[in-house]
């Protein structure tokens, strides 16, 4: 059952009324380094107005809060401890104890020891010594004691020995040995066990201790506790350790749910535990108490428990109730009641989210503000109420759905009738409110429902109380009203307006607010949520009742059961005598048995069950023997008695309806229900109505066998006939038919279902139906017809064709999915008139203006047909599909599928695909399509000739054309391309090559000529005349240096397509050809970019041209990076041997802005630099110095950056040599110092501990050492470790003497210092200084030992 728990929020996402922000003013207070502890909060305000939710959203934050504070987290610092007042209050609970009990466990006390102090009583033993004396004597009284008794036996067990001895006389000797090893063994037991008892040297004392009862020992209990929680010794059960932790907060939640004299114990003991004396607490440690409780009531409390006059702060009324929690509460945080708007939302939230009620009333229509507004009334103050009355109304909901389901017509207890209160939202959501805001007032209307009317007339519209029944009267006035004072004089006898008790006005308030409502009647149904069964005998009123049920008087068998003024259902006494009276009618005439059936229909709906299953059978039974019954009851009310009926009652009257309606002879045989024929409109409704009807029968219980055939025909013709006149019903009245149908009619109907719908759809205007789906039930007819055998398949493929002869797509789309699907089951005619029509429908289609396929749609399917049966087509198929290929090569979309179409009658017959073929020839350069153009080409070699010589006249006739269309271009490029290679070595096509070539070299100054046929052509120069083609090249490229437009185009195009030199090709001479594309590339640089280049490459890297022609190329390539660095960059890299002035002079061509052109020149020198050899290299290095720095955006020195990156070692050996080398300048060093240590990650530090002190040394360095010591921060970050800076340091004393100026000596002993400090000093000879080094030294060092031993060495060597 649907409910919601009354449960305090911790997630600010359910916050509903704004409780976070109070949240938040408690955690100001409670952190707040302005407040000094201890400290107690009152969190006030009435019951359910959210004090707990605030206090868990609280803790919530704090829990999720992981930000650090001076060492810890927010959580850390500040613990929380909830004590729940309630659950510990009771009769036998001490609040005090009790509230200790718990601080102590949550601050990781164990109970054991807590119970130990407050409830038990301890008993401890302990041990007092003994005095020596006192030992002494107890051990040897102890020692006595068991004299006697040994002594004793010993007698006994020598007088046995004796008297044995004696009685055996002479002679037995065994057995008295063994009597005297019994005794012996005997006495050694005895002198075993007689010991004396144990004497212990201390005596056992008990000592008592009583359980802590006074405030003094509880604080001290709670401080002790404290103390271990602080100092980390104990944990609280959720493992929290109290070290960190700066503030204990305890909350003490529901104080005000206890007795009024538990409150005042409560507050004593929160006063008790917070007055601790702040130097008492662990340090660092302070207390700080929230109590959330209803001011109010704990005021009531304590001006009730603290009016003795004995008592400190003695309270006697709510004024000095207020002072005292004053002192208390140093913090109020009051909590006031949301906004009755916000309840409103808040519940509606509440009751959507249980989805129950709320989800039924929107099914239902029925919105849910006029019940929210009834059920949140004025006086419902905070949320715990408002969740209370949802959940009063969802239960009643709930269950009034649960009785009315299962109590409709039952005598069970407990029942409901359907809508009895589910039929009444506002009154219920009325009485949910009242049920739980005024409990008294609603179980007084359990008792008599009526009292709510009553109390409204009265109280709220001030009506007169003397017209009341007397026992709403007494109700009233006993509880309700005021006692009327006595009255007199004139106006004694005027009745005056009831007075309501002060109590009850916010009753009076409620139900003024419900005048208006419709309530439900009788309302008792929805107080108690039960209704209890009527039951009525019927007595001396039988022979009347049968005489009405007899004629046919329904009116008059109501008035003889007394149930005239009502429609419930009747009792089931009542229902027996009815199916009793019909039964009884079996010999009586048919007139009488009719009348008597027609009233049992009229009252079949109040007939309960079980007797209505055997008057329905009844029924039933004389519907199927009486064509006059079943024209005076309708189809339509047979429906709905059918309903209700057994399986084989259904399916006997629904036959004789369908003989009535679509027998053999064609008239409809029902009348009216007054015996005359209908008109044809009537007819056809009757007709439309038992249709309906088999359907639904048919498919749940069927129809009888003969009536199922006349049921399937008539569907087909669908012919309603009444007397002369006749109607035929619509297809798209099957098609409704079909539509609801869930017994498989069309699959019975079979392959006349499609053949219908194809009759349909060939008329020039069709019924309008769902096409699509009439489509997907002839196709499932179409599969199962298809899996049946041999002779269904006979009887659908000529419907298919039909179908995808339709002007409908989705008919056409249906019928060729279901050819391809099953096209393995047809036979070679079925497929060839399938394919004929298919391809016939996709001509006219294709012809329209107006596309209805999309052209990836069909044309797929066809090809998929004719690749699996192209081989079975006969001569019209295979016509058909010549047609449509041709057909569809004018159109650019379809054209592959042309291609498809005609690559598979090839497969079938060669001479067919040839009539396609010689449409397509003569279109080679004007409109054919470029997929058909290529699969010309492919398969021309293979053609007759006339089809070859009319596509070599249509690519000849485009020679003579000058300017050629870029369509023209387009198309003759595609075809050469295409064209196979052995096509050209043979007439017609090696003339129209030849012919080419000479139009070509007679255009040589024709740009838009030549770009459109030379392309073309020089993919076949192979196949021309030797003599045609080295004439044409010689004199093209000849004339054609004179055109720089084109020239560049030219010589692309004949990238590895020179021929070499032969006689045959006289006068060509490539030589010449070669030198004068240089020529034109070194004059015209930009013009030739990269294809006189790449055309002249060629010829070289060929053979072509002599290997002494290598200058040559690697003077255009440098010509071609001048123009532009991207087009001589492949070649520079293709041939990398440069000099180095031209190595030099790529730097004078870039833009150092463009990326571009420094991508460029990175991969030109990488290239080139392996290449050359070592000293080429340091050569390009010192022209790159000489030139000078070139900046760059992001680099002040590109050029020498980028030339040592071409190294293969970074630049490493470059700069290692020209770095210490004394005959280049300073400022060059400096420059190549600064790529050094650019690189020194990738060098090593290895590498700059040697360099650097060698750098100094070099003279004349005093650029190059400003650099290097610029760079200490660099070299620092580098040399890390203790022994590279010890290294380096050493390095730079150990050349101390060789550095040329005292600027430098300076430096490097700074840096030394500051690698290792004095420590640097101890590789220095005092013998190979001057004063002047000490002097530097000590600036740079200061004053140590160390100098002062070189010093005085200094002083020895000048002495």
């Amino acid at each position: 059952m649907p409910s919601v728990l009354d449960r305090e929020i911790s997630d600010t996402q359910q916050d509903a009324f704004g409780h976070r922000h109070f949240a938040l003013a408690l955690r100001s207070l409670i952190e707040s380094e302005g407040h000094p502890t201890p400290f107690s909060i009152g969190l006030l305000g009435g019951w359910g107005t959210g004090k707990s939710s605030i206090k868990e959203l609280y803790m919530t934050e704090l829990k999720n809060d992981v930000t650090k504070l001076s060492g810890g987290t927010r959580s850390e610092k500040f613990n929380c401890i909830t004590f729940n007042a309630w659950r510990f209050g009771g009769r036998d609970q001490d609040i005090k104890r009790a509230l200790l009990r718990h601080v102590f466990l949550e601050l990781g006390g164990h109970e054991e020891n807590l119970q130990d102090r407050l409830f038990r009583q301890i008993s401890r033993v302990t041990e007092q010594p003994k005095a020596t004396l006192d030992y002494s004597l107890e051990t040897l009284r102890s020692w006595l004691l068991p004299l006697p008794a040994l002594l004793l036996i010993m007698f006994a067990l020598i007088l046995t020995l004796a008297v044995g001895n004696w009685a055996l006389g002479d002679g037995h000797d065994a057995v008295k040995a063994t009597l005297t090893l019994c005794v012996s063994a005997l006495f050694a037991y005895v002198l075993k066990h007689v010991k004396p008892p144990e004497v212990k040297a201390s005596s056992a004392m008990t000592r008592v201790t009583l359980p802590s009862t006074s405030s003094e020992q509880y604080e001290d209990m709670l401080l002790a506790q404290l103390a271990r929680y602080k100092q980390g010794k104990d944990r609280s059960p959720d493992g929290r350790n109290g070290k960190k932790c700066e503030r204990l907060v305890v909350f003490v939640d529901d104080l005000d749910r206890l007795s009024a004299e538990e409150m005042v114990l409560g507050l004593d003991g929160v006063r008790t535990f917070m007055e601790i004396p702040k130097d008492r607490l662990p340090e660092g440690l302070g207390l700080v108490f929230v109590i959330s409780c209803d001011e109010g009531k704990i005021a009531d409390a304590l001006a009730k428990g603290r009016r003795s006059a004995d008592l400190p702060a003695t309270v006697f009324n709510r004024f000095d109730a207020r002072r005292y929690l004053d002192r208390i509460f140093q913090f109020r945080l009051e909590i006031p009641p949301p906004p009755r708007n916000d309840m409103r939302d808040f519940a509606t939230r509440k009751l959507e989210g249980m989805n129950g009620a709320a989800a039924d009333l929107v099914k239902r229509g029925v919105p849910l503000a006029p019940i929210i507004d009834r059920m949140i009334h004025t006086g419902v103050q905070d949320p715990r109420n408002a969740l209370q009355i949802v959940n009063a109304f969802e239960q009643a909901w709930w269950l009034a759905k649960k009785r009315e389901a299962d109590g409709v017509g039952s005598d069970r207890a407990g029942g409901l009738h359907e809508g009895a209160v589910t039929d009444h939202p506002i009154s219920l959501g009325a009485l949910s409110a009242m049920k739980v805001s005024f409990p008294d007032f609603y179980r007084e209307l359990q008792d008599d429902p009526e009292l709510l009317f009553h109390f409204t007339d009265v109280v709220v519209r001030g009506q007169s109380l003397s017209e009341r029944p007397e026992s709403v009267r007494q109700i009233l006035v006993d509880k309700y009203l005021l006692p009327e004072p006595a009255s007199g004089g004139s106006d004694s006898t005027t009745e005056k307006k009831p007075q309501l008790r002060s109590e009850y006005r916010p009753l009076r308030q409620f139900l003024a607010g419900l005048v208006g409502v419709r309530w439900a009647q009788p309302l008792g149904s929805l107080l108690l949520l039960s209704e209890d069964p009527v039951a009525r005998r019927l007595g001396p009123k039988i022979a009347a009742l049968r005489d009405a049920f007899i004629s046919g008087d329904t009116d008059g068998v109501l008035e003889g059961l007394g149930r005239q003024h009502d429609a419930s259902p009747f009792s089931l006494e009542q229902a027996k005598n009815l199916y009793n009276l019909f039964e009884d009618l079996r010999g009586e005439t048919e007139v009488r048995r009719t009348s008597g059936a027609r009233v049992i229909a009229d009252l079949i709906d109040r007939i309960p069950d079980p007797p209505l299953t055997q008057v329905l059978n009844e029924l039933c039974r004389a519907l199927d023997e009486s064509s006059n019954l079943r024209s005076q009851l309708g189809p339509t009310r047979i429906t709905g008695l059918l309903s209700k009926a057994a399986a084989s009652d259904q399916r006997a009257v629904t036959s004789r309806l369908v003989d009535d309606a679509m027998a053999s002879d064609g008239d409809v045989r029902l009348r009216l229900d007054s015996g005359q024929m209908p008109n044809l409109d009537e007819a056809s409704a009757m007709v439309k109505t038992i249709v309906s009807l088999s359907i639904d029968m048919r498919a749940s219980v069927g129809l009888e066998a003969n009536e199922d055939i006349v049921f399937l025909d008539w569907l087909l013709g669908r012919n309603v006939r009444i007397g002369s006149s006749s109607r035929q019903l619509g297809f798209d009245e099957l098609e409704g038919w079909l539509a609801i149908d869930t017994g498989h009619i069309a699959d019975s109907l079979g392959p006349r279902y499609p053949e219908a719908l194809a009759s349909e759809l060939e008329k020039v205007e069709p019924a309008v139906f769902d096409l699509n789906t009439a489509t997907q039930r002839a196709a499932s007819v179409f599969a199962s017809q298809m899996a049946l055998g041999e002779e269904a398949r006979r009887v659908v493929w000529p419907i298919l064709a039909r179908f995808v002869s339709l002007r409908q797509p989705a008919a056409v789309r249906m019928a060729w999915q279901a050819a391809v699907s099953n096209e393995t089951l047809a036979t070679d005619s079925e497929i060839s008139g399938f394919v004929r029509s298919f391809a016939s429908r996709l001509r006219k289609e294709d012809e329209s203006d107006d596309n209805e396929f999309h052209v990836q749609d069909a044309p797929p399917e066809l090809i998929k047909l004719l690749v699996a049966r192209v081989g079975s087509l006969d001569e019209g198929a295979l016509e058909s599909l010549v047609e449509l290929a041709k057909s569809w090569s004018l159109d650019e979309d379809v054209a592959r599928f042309a291609c498809d179409v005609v690559s598979q009658l090839q497969r079938a017959d060669s001479t067919v695909a040839s009539e396609v073929l010689s449409n397509w020839a003569p279109r080679v350069v004007s409109d054919l399509p470029i997929p058909c153009l290529v699969l010309l080409a492919k398969m021309l070699p293979d053609c007759d000739v006339k089809i070859e010589g009319a596509a070599a006249n249509a690519l000849t006739s485009v020679l003579s054309r000058d300017p050629i269309g870029d369509a023209a271009e387009m198309r003759y490029s595609a075809f050469v391309d295409e064209l196979p290679d052995s096509t050209w070595d043979k007439t017609p096509f090696k003339g129209h090559l030849d012919s080419a070539l000479a139009n070509v070299a007679s255009r040589s100054g024709s740009a838009k000529y030549l770009g459109a046929i030379f392309p073309s052509v020089a993919k076949t120069l192979a196949h021309a005349t030797p003599a045609t083609l080295g004439n044409s090249l010689q004199q093209l490229f000849q004339q054609a240096k004179n055109h720089p437009g084109h020239y560049g185009m030219l010589h692309r195009q004949m990238v590895g397509r020179w021929p070499s030199p032969t006689p045959a090709l006289a006068p060509y001479e490539p030589v010449a050809l070669f030198d004068e594309a240089c020529a034109f590339a070194l004059g015209h640089p930009a013009a030739a970019s990269d294809d006189v280049l790449a055309s002249i490459a060629d010829m070289f890297d060929r053979g072509i041209v002599d290997a002494d022609r290598r200058s040559r190329i690697v003077d255009v390539a440098c010509a071609a990076w001048r123009a532009d660095p991207k087009f001589g960059l492949p070649f520079i890299k293709r041939y990398p041997n440069l000099s180095v002035e031209q190595v030099d002079a790529f730097v004078s061509t870039i833009d150092v802005r463009q990326s571009e052109h420094i991508a460029s020149l990175r991969e030109a020198w990488g290239a080139v630099a392996q290449q050359m050899e070592p000293d080429a290299r340091r050569a390009v290095t010192l022209a790159l110095l000489r030139r000078g720095a070139v900046q760059a955006v992001d680099d002040a020195d590109l050029a020498l950056n980028l030339w040592l990156m071409a190294q293969g070692d970074g630049g490493f050996a470059l700069l290692r040599s020209l770095l210490v080398d004394g005959g280049i300048a300073d400022e060059q060093r400096s420059r190549l110092w600064r790529q050094t240590i650019v690189r020194s990650q990738e060098f090593g530090k290895s590498v700059l501990i040697d360099l650097i002190p060698l750098a100094l040394a070099v003279p004349n360095s005093e650029l190059t050492s400003t650099a290097i010591f610029d760079s200490e921060r660099t070299i620092n970050e580098l040399l890390t470790e203790g022994d590279s800076r010890s290294s380096l340091a050493r390095g730079l004393m150990n050349r101390f003497d060789e550095f040329g100026t005292a600027t430098i000596k300076g430096g490097a002993s700074a840096m030394a210092n500051r690698l290792v400090g004095n420590a640097a000093l101890s590789v220095l000879n005092g013998k190979n200084l001057s004063e002047s080094d000490l002097e530097i030294l000590v600036a740079a060092f200061g004053r140590s030992k160390e100098l002062e031993k070189l010093s005085n060495a200094v002083r020895k060597g000048v002495d």
